[in-house]
């Protein structure tokens, strides 16, 4: 919340009070985020080109980080992670949901006529049981 917005309006020693914040935290926090510079403005937006025109939008963190060391920024990985978090860049193509492994392989066997007209879609727990009576050759 941006206390400077409401100060006119509201007393500061009223808006301290109820965030719960001290007078000397408040004034400390000011001036050091008005003081302050974004060091990463610069490749922010070689980060932003390079996703948008570049990689139409598939370039993750990794791919992110060889295009950067080839235009000469020389970031860690972790770092181009975190500004591409800040940014709210994140590749639309490749997702855990679609490179998940899944074993399926259709169904197995052979489905067999139901000759004694069992119900097998009873929705009620516990109501109609079945076993398994199959049958191996032991010998």
């Amino acid at each position: 919340m941006e206390i400077r917005a409401e100060r006119p309006e509201v007393p500061l020693k009223l808006l301290l009070a109820k965030l719960h914040l001290n007078r000397k935290t408040y004034y400390d926090n000011r001036s050091h985020r008005l003081n302050r510079l974004d060091k990463y403005a610069a490749v922010k937006g070689v980060i932003k080109s390079i996703f948008y025109q570049e990689s139409d939008e598939t370039y993750g963190y990794r791919r992110m980080h060889g295009a950067l060391l080839d235009q000469g920024f020389s970031y860690a990985p972790n770092t181009v992670r975190k500004l591409m978090r800040q940014l709210g860049l994140k590749t639309r193509v490749y997702s855990r949901r679609t490179a998940r492994y899944s074993s399926y392989a259709g169904p197995a066997g052979v489905i067999k006529e139901n000759v004694l007209k069992q119900r097998f879609n009873e929705t009620r727990p516990y109501h109609v049981l079945h076993t398994d009576i199959t049958e191996y050759k032991l010998t």
